[in-house]
């Protein structure tokens, strides 16, 4: 008896350094947590659909498709400010062990989870429903994050790796400002300083949060989780961790179309000498004053720009005229090759 005591005695505490630590949500209550998540970003989209639509003009000019795109940026930046600040903070006052096992109550990590599965499960359907763009893409992204969190919270014999899945949910940090570079980009606002300071905002978290973070949570996972795990309870975890590799290939692979998009922006900057920037121009007489924010207009400003650059004056050496340009409060008038619209005056 008393070996075998000694051996029931091993495998319970090598069981509880593994296990998912005190307390922790029923899986009714994990249920109805992802159901009043799935709820309220629901609901939530649909106010946020009316009041774009009430209050920001260009709305309702964009397809219906953009206009979801658009409404649930705004649910994703809604998830991220209730769930990551909340994340870090329970992260941080729970106590972890030598493992990376928690060794107080994960009832409020886990209701955290349950939230992100329910506007996982929300953003699945709407992108089925609206199909908006990359919406596959998008599909295949939520299904292979969400594996994981399901295998913790709804399979009852693998309640491993909190403090991974924990962690590595703070990806979502990124959202906001890479939402705000896409809305600036659509409104024809990808050379002011917000967009170069969301751009480069975006580069950053990227690096710590979808980099950094995620891969040093696989070596944590390699290292210290599958180690630790009691005898034959390791399979559990290998659909998350192929699932969490998936993930963190994917986040390389969107940093190196950042990279890109930062070489493109640099390249849009104006050399010395040029114009700049262009919405601080403005043309008299001959000028843009119909000009709008919402219309075509505003490529016709991005070609003014590079012809006031220099790019375009082999081309109409021809043409002297007279211009009046006022930049940035101060008028000059001088000779001009051409006129910026319509043919030279008589």
């Amino acid at each position: 008896m008393g070996p075998q005591h000694n051996a029931m005695e091993k495998n319970q505490n090598t069981d509880a350094a593994c296990c998912s630590g005190v307390g922790g949500l029923f899986v009714h209550q994990r249920l109805f947590c992802v159901g009043l998540a799935f709820f309220f970003f629901s609901v939530s989209f649909v106010i946020a659909w009316s009041m774009l639509k009430r209050y920001y003009r260009r709305f309702v000019c964009i397809s219906v498709q953009l206009q979801c795109d658009v409404s649930s940026r705004v649910i994703s930046a809604l998830h991220t400010i209730i769930v990551v600040p909340c994340l870090i903070g329970g992260v941080a006052a729970m106590k972890w062990g030598d493992h990376f096992e928690p060794l107080g109550d994960v009832s409020f990590l886990q209701g955290l989870l349950c939230i992100s599965l329910g506007y996982f499960l929300y953003d699945t359907i709407l992108l089925l429903l609206y199909r908006q763009p990359n919406w596959f893409g998008f599909i295949v992204h939520h299904v292979v994050s969400s594996i994981p969190y399901v295998i913790y919270l709804f399979a009852g014999s693998c309640p491993y790796g909190l403090f991974i899945l924990a962690c590595f949910m703070l990806v979502e940090a990124t959202n906001i400002s890479l939402h705000v570079r896409s809305t600036l980009e659509e409104n024809g606002m990808s050379t002011t300083k917000l967009y170069a300071v969301a751009l480069y905002s975006t580069c950053i978290l990227w690096i710590v949060f979808r980099l950094i973070n995620p891969t040093s949570l696989l070596i944590i996972t390699h290292k210290y989780i599958i180690p630790s795990l009691p005898p034959g309870r390791a399979s559990c975890l290998l659909p998350s961790v192929l699932c969490a590799y998936v993930v963190n290939f994917f986040c390389y692979a969107v940093f190196i179309m950042l990279c890109k998009e930062v070489l493109i922006h640099r390249r849009r900057l104006p050399r010395a000498g040029c114009v700049i920037p262009v919405d601080s121009v403005e043309v008299r007489e001959q000028g843009l004053s119909s000009t709008t924010a919402y219309d075509h207009d505003a490529m016709d400003l991005k070609q003014l720009h590079h012809f006031m650059c220099g790019e375009a004056e082999a081309a109409v050496e021809h043409l002297p005229t007279l211009y009046e340009v006022n930049i940035n409060g101060k008028a000059t008038t001088g000779p001009r090759k051409a006129h910026f619209e319509g043919a030279p005056p008589t």
